[in-house]
């Protein structure tokens, strides 16, 4: 009986600036695709209008400004939600 011979994976050398550049696509591509799920949401649960969409998106930019700035983490985020309303998000993978 024959083996099936494997194919040979190749080995891809890339520089940091390009895997930084595809980690900030991705980023990009998934942020975008969250925002318009939210705020299709938003219009379609609560008849939310621009002025509330935009009213929520820049608080949550505001939010995200936090987070880059390091004033403050998504444990405190997360504990806040639940302190506030119960609700438990898994951020991560625990």
């Amino acid at each position: 009986m024959k083996r099936v011979k494997k194919p040979k994976q190749k080995t891809i050398q890339l520089t940091e600036k390009a895997i930084e550049k595809m980690k900030l696509d991705a980023t990009d591509k998934a942020v975008a695709k969250a925002s318009l799920l939210y705020m299709v949401a938003m219009k379609d649960e609560f008849g939310y209008g621009i002025d509330e969409i935009t009213k929520v998106y820049v608080r949550a930019s505001r939010y995200a400004l936090y987070l880059d700035s390091h004033l403050a983490e998504m444990e405190d985020l997360a504990k806040t939600l639940k302190k506030d309303t119960g609700i438990t998000i898994r951020w991560r993978n625990t």
